[in-house]
């Protein structure tokens, strides 16, 4: 048995030879086969069973020898499956199923015309199946399958109703069944549930499977309805009412935040209420009463591990790290959350500044894109470590471990030879990227900001002006242009016109306001870039925004301040560019 036949079969596989056996001896009441396709495939070749056993099993069923020719023609449909012609296995089980009405080789017949999307034939072997085992649970919900991928709701809604008045499964695992097949949008939007409700509308776990699907079909306001109409019949519903919650966080009206808050203070013992309401929270960015919501669900809930990874988050969010830490630290020891808290473990660490111990818990991140992540943070560390011998050799690493993330490996080579200023090697690295993947705009971006470090403004303004004509609104190549031609060139009108709309897209970057400042101090209007850089420095004190603010209030008379501001600066980035540049060009500020 091929795992190419397994993916047509969906069936477990069993021992080679018993299987065959199971072919060639009848076992029990039908004409043949019956076993042979039970939680298995028809293997291809034969293991002859012995003449006296085969004839005393067939005495025992009281049946007729095996049609050789039947053997013969199951045997060419597998092999024909294992070899990758389906057609022509498909027409082998559908004739085979016609001539026996075996049910189980009728099932193999539809599972193939399923998988490959020929609605005729499976008509035809869903058929032969439901005429040989009418009560099957499994073959009407193949034929509702079967009848909504042709789009004839008509007889897919009839073998629901019988599929529904089937006692073989309570009705509420039914509903969700029937949920999952709708929702493959194969057919329907809500017609169906529709024209059950006549028999089905007052049913709660009816009204709550209605509810789902309309919830995922983004029909948010019938979803709504239905979901009311079942908690009035079944009041307290705790499913039902995490679900209404859900409903309200997507919907997204004026008075969510109200309805949220009351439905969880009428319920505070229901865990998955409230993790919704912690993470509608995080939605509005209300990260201080997201993270005590999410305490709560703790609370309630000791054993949520993804309430604890949410305000594990948050509280990074809110750079408390030693909190963070502690609940990272816990879940390194839950298996399924063992990855992902190393990797933030990790940024953690860097974040402190505990750059050996980073590099160890991204050491240990071992599955996925995870693995990559850690990886490339790893890189970094490296580089901060001045490991870069090191940190080359896991690039090269990473790039075949994940072909696919081949840019963003690319991307953090750069960065790091730019922290060494080793400007003409980023710029041969973003060179070669690009002629494998022209156009890529972190590429583009990259090579741009490079490029200004050479003074190849020629690259630059290729490059943004290509990112431009892709995205007028791309802000931050509106940024970079407009800052790069106030800051080596004169045509600072040009650059009013790009830094204009960039601060009109986003009013609050500091690191845009910076720009803008920069812009009307070369302008000559001081009074004004001042308003500007004061502010961009009260949000961001970066020293590169600390060089600009420094420099207009000296050129302005406003000594003492400017060198408030440089020395502080310096104090927290002794080795910035900017303010070695600001020591070199003013070395009177620094005298004690």
């Amino acid at each position: 048995m091929t795992i190419t036949l397994l993916k047509i079969a969906a069936v477990n596989q069993v021992e080679y030879f018993r299987v065959i056996k199971q072919l060639l001896i009848p076992l029990s009441g039908l004409l043949l086969l019956h076993g042979c396709a039970k939680d298995a495939g028809i293997p291809i070749a034969v293991e002859p069973a012995a003449d006296e056993t085969s004839k005393k099993m067939e005495a025992e069923a009281g049946r007729s020898p095996i049609d050789p020719d039947l053997v013969y023609l199951l045997l060419s449909a597998e092999i024909a499956g294992q070899r990758g012609s389906f057609e022509k296995a498909l027409d082998g089980y559908l004739e085979a199923a016609e001539r026996t009405r075996d049910p189980k080789i009728a099932e193999r017949a539809t599972q193939i015309a399923l998988f490959l999307r020929d609605s005729g034939k499976a008509v035809r072997a869903v058929s032969l199946w439901i005429d040989s085992a009418p009560d099957n649970s499994s073959a009407r919900k193949a034929a509702i399958l079967v009848y909504l991928s042709r789009g004839d709701q008509d007889q897919a809604l009839k073998h629901i109703r019988y599929w529904l008045a089937m006692k073989e499964s309570p009705f509420q695992q039914k509903m969700e069944n029937l949920v999952k097949i709708l929702d493959k949008g194969l057919a329907t939007r809500l017609e169906i549930m529709d024209q059950l409700a006549d028999s089905y509308g007052n049913d709660p776990d009816f009204l709550y499977a209605y509810a789902v699907l309309a919830f995922n079909k983004n029909e948010l306001g019938t979803a709504l309805e239905k979901i009311n109409k079942a908690l009035e019949l079944k009041p307290d519903w705790d499913r039902a009412i995490a679900l209404k919650a859900r409903i309200i966080a997507v919907e997204g009206r004026e008075d969510a935040s109200l309805q949220m808050q009351e439905l969880v203070e009428e319920y505070p013992d229901n865990a998955e209420l409230g993790f919704i309401y912690g993470q509608y929270l995080i939605k509005v960015e209300d990260y201080e009463a997201a993270r005590v919501q999410f305490q709560k669900v703790i609370e309630l809930a000791p054993e949520n591990h993804e309430a604890k990874f949410g305000l594990a988050g948050l509280n990074l969010q809110l750079n408390d790290l030693d909190a963070a830490k502690k609940l990272f630290l816990k879940l390194k020891d839950v298996p399924e959350w063992a990855d992902q808290s190393y990797l933030f473990l990790g940024r953690i660490e860097k974040n402190k500044g505990n750059y050996k111990d980073s590099l160890a818990w991204f050491d240990r991140v071992s599955n996925g894109p995870i693995a990559n992540e850690a990886g490339l943070n790893a890189v970094l560390v490296l580089g901060k470590l001045g490991r870069f011998q090191e940190a080359e050799t896991r690039i090269e690493e990473l790039h075949r471990r994940f072909p696919d993330q081949a840019v963003r490996i690319d991307l953090v080579r750069v960065e790091l030879l730019t922290k060494r200023k080793e400007y003409d090697r980023a710029l041969a690295v973003l060179n070669s990227a690009l002629k494998k993947h022209p156009g890529q705009s972190e590429l583009l971006y990259s090579r741009a900001l490079v490029a200004e470090r050479l003074d190849r403004l020629d690259i630059l303004e290729a490059d943004l002006g290509m990112l431009l004509r892709k995205n007028p609104e791309d802000v931050n190549a509106l940024n970079a242009l407009g800052y790069t031609l106030v800051d080596k060139t004169s045509r600072f009108q040009e650059a009013q016109k790009y830094l204009d709309q960039a601060i009109k897209l986003k009013p609050d970057d500091p690191v845009i306001i910076d720009s803008y400042g920069w812009l009307q101090f070369k302008l000559g209007n001081h009074q004004k870039a001042l308003e500007y850089l004061r502010r961009a420095f009260s949000e961001n004190p970066d020293p590169e925004i600390a060089a600009h603010l420094g420099e207009v209030l000296w050129v302005s008379g406003q000594i003492s301040e400017a060198k408030d501001v440089w020395h502080k600066a310096l104090v927290a980035d002794p080795q910035s560019d900017y303010m070695l540049n600001i020591k070199n060009r003013f070395p009177e500020a620094f005298v004690d």
